[in-house]
């Protein structure tokens, strides 16, 4: 009677939470679970009749009230159905939830992962820039200092030329002066003071005419290559670093600087051949002898021997032992 009275009482709470409430599935699930629990099954049935059923959010629990109200009236295989067509949807239930919840966390993960996508080619594009930028920046740099390193050589090699092209033209002058003073010289029938003073001016320009002469071989560019040649000769070579090309351009210029050279040295020996010539020119650019055994790629000992065969040749005794053939050379030519 007691538990009556309770079942009751919790009837009348839930058919009026059924009229109040907004969420009215709970209720009906609860009031008929009440039912089949007090064995109301008919009461079950009236009210599971009320509920929606074409309302799809309802479908799922409409299947497990049938699944009760069978199970009570001991209608196993239909409560078996029913359970199972629950369970199944339960089941479509959970998977679809989960399956959307994989596609969020996708969405997430694929978001997150263009997001860093986007991120690293925003980086490696600014590095581009940046890389690009400083590329430019280096290249005008080394373009300019280019420009600046031409610009300074040229002017360099300019005031070479210019230098050098002085230095000729008042090697010639010299030069002219000096035959000029050596012909009027010669008119004088007796020395006097005129001519002391006259021999004085000759000894002057001779000595001008020397120093213009060793200037212009200091700054020919050829004795500066012939120079640079030497000192980068690396050991175990085994051609000399002089081409026939430049063996004709010492002879052209050294007979320029030394006009008298050729007819001095062939005076001495008529039959002198051209090659000791050629050697007799490089041998007036005043080279040591290690610079010249580079240059000829023989040993510095072959060079002394040259040297001397060189002199023999000329037949020229040396004035004392200190002395050397270029100096009687350089001495000796007018």
């Amino acid at each position: 009677m007691y538990k009556r009275q309770k079942y009751d009482k919790a009837e009348k709470y839930l058919l009026k939470a059924l009229l109040t409430g907004r969420e009215k599935m709970p209720d009906y699930v609860a009031l008929i679970d009440l039912y089949t629990t007090s064995g109301s099954i008919n009461k079950a049935k009236e009210l599971l009749s009320k509920i929606p059923q074409d309302n799809p959010q309802y479908t799922c629990s409409i299947k497990y009230l049938y699944y009760q109200i069978y199970n009570a009236e001991e209608n196993y295989k239909e409560a078996l159905v029913n359970l199972e067509e629950y369970v199944n949807m339960v089941d479509s239930i959970v998977y679809a939830d989960s399956q959307s919840k994989i596609l969020d966390i996708e969405s997430k993960y694929n978001h997150l992962k263009i997001s860093k996508e986007v991120d690293r080619l925003k980086i490696k594009q600014q590095s581009y820039i940046i890389i690009s930028i400083i590329s430019i920046v280096t290249l005008l740099f080394i373009t300019v200092g280019y420009l600046l390193y031409r610009k300074k050589a040229k002017e360099k090699i300019q005031r070479q030329r210019d230098e050098l092209y002085l230095i000729k033209t008042n090697l010639l002058n010299v030069s002219l002066e000096l035959e000029k003073k050596k012909r009027l010289l010669d008119t004088f029938k007796e020395k006097n003071e005129y001519y002391n003073k006259m021999q004085e001016e000759i000894n002057l320009l001779s000595a001008n005419y020397k120093e213009l002469q060793n200037k212009s071989l200091e700054n020919s560019p050829l004795f500066k290559e012939l120079t640079y040649l030497a000192n980068k000769n690396k050991p175990r070579n085994d051609k000399p670093l002089i081409t026939e090309k430049q063996w004709k351009l010492i002879t052209d210029e050294i007979t320029q600087i030394y006009p008298s050279l050729y007819k001095y040295i062939y005076s001495l020996c008529p039959d002198l051949s051209e090659q000791d010539f050629q050697y007799c020119c490089l041998y007036m650019y005043g080279f040591d002898t290690n610079t010249e055994a580079k240059l000829l790629n023989i040993t510095v000992d072959s060079v002394r021997k040259r040297r001397l065969r060189l002199r023999r040749k000329l037949d020229i005794t040396l004035p004392d032992n200190n002395a050397t053939l270029y100096e009687y050379l350089i001495e000796n030519i007018h």
